[in-house]
């Protein structure tokens, strides 16, 4: 079982947790049974479901990918419930709650069915698995506000909090579903947790606003200037650069793939010329080991940003905690990539030819 444990991404984490309640049980689907006992059974299932789902869990709230995986996971999805429901001791029925939640999002409509009228005969734990379910689904502004709403409202549970939520495992795997899949931004995570009774799930909510507040991703398509010091002390600013193309590069002089990226950008450099600028953002701790290697690199000859002894605090306010990372600023000034080392020609050409 711990080859098990090993291949689980953490969509689908199997922590060790009380025994399963009843919410969410269904008959017996009629799908012809996996061979081999329990245990290979239940390797079987989830190898299933990881080939079949997207390893981005965020992706699920596109329709197009929800529709293009449909057909093949839901199968998959209710054979594991009824697994778990008859072999409560196997290692997937713990999180078979995670499972009913994907299931609700891939459009399980006799699931949400069966969930509506538990829920309506007052299973707090059904309702709190819909509302999760319909976070991750929920479109941008008000609909995604009020479904963040009733979920944080289902996970309150004020009498005796802690030990309620030990009793329900669907509290923690509501909230395993929100952090992996519902692509929660810092007030949305925050606000959750602040509702959320139970200490340690809590912990986990506020944790992910914490990633969210330096996720380099709340900086896409938004107005971006960089802007310090250069390594003679010089001030210097993206801003005067308005009108071109800017590729931005985080790296030092201590990085081996920062100078394996090298000629790469050297030769964006030579085939773009001035409609493309690029600026470097030294994390280099050593002022003489950054001017040193300029000295010896003079084809590298783009502004560098620096600050005395330090990873670059423009860096860390980007959210950047590795190296090399490469970011495209368009001609207005409005951040479009903070990963363009994937498919950077691409992208140089769409920003070039607006």
């Amino acid at each position: 079982m711990r080859a098990l444990l090993r291949k689980l991404p953490a969509l689908c984490a199997l922590a060790a947790l009380p025994a399963t309640p009843a919410v969410a049980q269904v008959p017996p689907t009629g799908l012809a049974p996996v061979s081999g006992d329990v245990a290979q059974r239940t390797q079987a299932l989830v190898d299933a479901f990881i080939r079949v789902m997207p390893r981005d869990p965020t992706e699920l709230r596109s329709l197009k990918v929800r529709e293009q995986l449909a057909p093949s996971a839901l199968p998959i999805l209710r054979r594991i419930r009824e697994h778990a429901l008859l072999h409560p001791d196997c290692m997937v029925a713990p999180r078979v709650h995670e499972f009913t939640v994907y299931a609700l999002v891939l459009g399980d409509a006799p699931l949400r069915e069966t969930l509506g009228a538990l829920r309506d005969d007052g299973d707090a734990d059904a309702g709190l698995l819909l509302h999760t379910a319909d976070l991750i689904l929920a479109a941008d502004g008000r609909p995604r506000a009020q479904a963040v709403e009733a979920c944080a409202s289902a996970l309150h549970r004020p009498v005796d909090a802690d030990a309620a939520a030990q009793k329900s495992t669907a509290s923690a795997c509501a909230v395993q579903c929100l952090v992996v899949a519902a692509g929660l931004d810092e007030r949305e995570a925050r606000a959750i947790a602040a509702q959320t009774s139970a200490t340690a799930l809590a912990d986990n909510l506020r944790a992910v606003a914490e990633r969210a507040m330096h996720d380099p991703g709340r900086l896409l398509d938004k107005p971006f200037v960089l802007a310090g010091t250069t390594p003679d002390g010089a001030p210097f600013s993206t801003a005067s650069l308005r009108g071109k193309v800017v590729l931005v590069d985080f790296w030092a002089t201590w990085c081996g793939p920062c100078l394996k990226a090298l000629p790469e950008l050297l030769r964006v450099h030579r085939e773009h010329g001035d409609a493309l600028a690029i600026v470097g953002v030294s994390c280099d701790h050593d002022l003489a080991a950054l001017r040193g290697f300029l000295a010896d690199h003079r084809e590298v000859d783009w502004p560098q940003l620096y600050a005395d002894g330090k990873w670059h605090p423009a860096a860390t306010a980007a959210g950047i905690d590795t190296i090399p990372r490469l970011f495209l600023i368009d001609r207005a000034g409005v951040l479009r990539s903070i990963d363009a080392s994937k498919d950077l020609d691409a992208q140089l050409r769409r920003l070039l030819a607006d």
